[in-house]
This record gives structure tokens, C-alpha cells and sequence, in this order.
């Protein structure tokens, strides 16, 4: 009888020992689950942080455009400021603004203020990654990851006549 009483104790035992492994095993499966679903979440949290800092501002390049500019063929002007606008309604491919050549306005002497005009359309933390020549540049922002492309236009060699700031190619 000892033999008996012994084998069902260890038959009970192992019995209660699968059943207390089993929940065991179905509260990992579920620890496993939300995990998934937390990274999930966390990771389409993400993207949508990333897709939203990628967003240029309004009337930058890269960015959209505001209601006020008018619409000619190819561009959308902003006739008051002298500005043109290539591209569409929500990502602007080019901005350019005529300066007036009567203001005799060169590279060599005014730099910082074509910079900062050209900063009008580009991100506030943009910073000049590279000069391709005295008249061309790459411009970098982080925030919005993208590089632009700045011109400062001299049809006669020396006069600025125009400010070009476009999406980098």
C-alpha cells in the first residue's frame, strides 16, 4: 500500500506541477505579447515624431505654402516681397527672391546679408555643409534631415541679382 499511496503522490504532484507550469508558461506568452505590443506602439510613436519633425516650415523649402502667394504658370509669387516660389501647395522644390541690382549688392562685400536672406527659407538650424564654388553652397538641417542647395545668382559676374535657395540634389 505505501507503494500504491507513493506513486499516486507522485502522480498528483506531477499533475499539479504541469498545471502550475502551464500558467507559468501562458503568463510569459502574455508578458511576451504586450512587450510586443509596447514596442509596437513605441515604434509607430516614433515614426510618427520622425514624420512630423521632418516637416518643414511654412514658406520654407520643403515646406508648404502659405494662402496669400498668387499663382503664375510654374511658380506661386509673393509679389509685395519680390519672391517666387516653385513647386506645390505642400512642398516647395525652390524659393527665389530678386534683389534689385540698382543696390550694387556683391558677394565680396555683402555675404552676410545675402546668408541671411537666404535663412528666410531655409530651417532656423541650418548650417553650411559645403561651398561648391564663391557663389554656391550646401546648407544642412538636422532637424528636418535635409540639405539644401543656395545660389547666389550673378548674370554679370559681379551684381547679385538673386537669391536661390532649392532642395538639394
Amino acid at each position: 500500500m505505501t507503494f500504491k499511496a507513493l506513486a499516486g503522490l507522485t502522480f498528483t504532484s506531477a499533475l499539479l506541477l504541469g498545471a502550475c507550469g502551464g500558467e507559468t508558461t501562458e503568463k510569459k506568452e502574455n508578458k511576451t505579447e504586450e512587450k510586443a505590443a509596447t514596442k509596437t506602439k513605441e515604434k509607430s510613436s516614433d515614426e510618427t515624431t520622425t514624420k512630423q519633425s521632418n516637416i518643414a516650415s511654412e514658406n520654407h523649402v520643403y515646406g508648404s505654402m502659405s494662402d496669400n502667394l498668387k499663382e503664375k504658370g510654374l511658380f506661386f509669387i509673393d509679389e509685395k516681397n519680390n519672391i517666387s516660389y516653385m513647386g506645390d501647395k505642400d512642398n516647395i522644390f525652390q524659393v527665389e527672391k530678386e534683389i534689385d541690382k540698382n543696390l550694387g549688392i556683391t558677394i565680396d562685400l555683402d555675404k552676410n546679408f545675402l546668408t541671411e536672406h537666404a535663412f528666410d527659407y531655409m530651417e532656423d538650424d541650418a548650417s553650411m555643409v559645403q561651398q561648391k564654388s564663391e557663389n554656391e553652397f550646401v546648407y544642412e538641417s538636422k532637424k528636418i534631415g535635409k540639405k539644401y542647395d543656395v545660389i547666389f545668382s550673378r548674370p554679370d559676374g559681379k551684381i547679385v541679382e538673386r537669391i536661390i535657395v532649392s532642395q538639394h540634389q
